[in-house]
């Protein structure tokens, strides 16, 4: 209880609460043209809106070692006793309020198939989180992460959010749209095991 509490007033400090809740279904054809149009760098305020992070939220990374002294080695040498490398591992992130969230948003801002190490992005929205700044990572993480999925052969993990968006714009009105079913080669879901294994959680409470 503890924790999830933790993490819900992490998601608010950094302007986040209405972009966790994730409850839409995906649907292949928005998403397929959603991917190859995504060219729109002019549009990143309206897109960080739309997928659900506060309107006050920084959109440029760079602010964040401008007004906030980010530095990527110090923050990270704070949170671990690991030395800052390519190779560093979420679970010798100290704090587990930290460690489960960045096990969180390698799960779902930026899916991939290794959920062990790490991104520099990731770094940087868990300082957001810790120091109470609101940031958004729509601008240049998940646009960069999305643009990768056209060529990689790795699963989309992201067509709940294009649906978001493409309702936020009304677009979905009178679309007639064939939803991905609700199974497990659809949706991958996961339980405390899966944390404890990977000693992100206590096996008892």
């Amino acid at each position: 209880m503890g924790l999830k509490q933790d993490m819900k007033r992490a998601f608010a400090y950094a302007g986040w609460e209405n972009f966790i809740d994730i409850i839409e279904t995906g649907s292949h054809l928005p998403t397929m043209e959603f991917l190859m149009s995504l060219g729109i760098e002019d549009m990143i305020t309206q897109l960080s809106e739309a997928l659900g992070f506060h309107k006050t939220c920084l959109l440029d990374p760079n602010a964040l070692i401008k007004d906030h002294q980010y530095d990527r080695s110090t923050w990270w040498n704070s949170i671990s006793d690991e030395p800052v490398s390519s190779k560093n591992s979420i679970v010798s992130i100290h704090n587990p309020t930290l460690r489960l969230l960045a096990k969180w948003l390698s799960m779902v801002v930026h899916p991939r198939s290794d959920l062990r190490l790490y991104s520099s992005p990731e770094l940087q929205c868990l300082l957001a989180m810790a120091h109470k700044i609101r940031f958004s990572p729509a601008v240049m993480s998940m646009l960069a992460h999305w643009q990768k999925m056209i060529a990689s052969k790795n699963p989309i993990d992201m067509t709940s959010l294009v649906t978001r968006i493409v309702a936020h714009v009304g677009a979905l009105e009178n679309a007639q749209l064939t939803y991905l079913p609700s199974t497990e080669a659809f949706q991958f879901k996961i339980g405390r095991e899966h944390f404890v294994q990977g000693h992100l959680m206590r096996g008892v409470v």
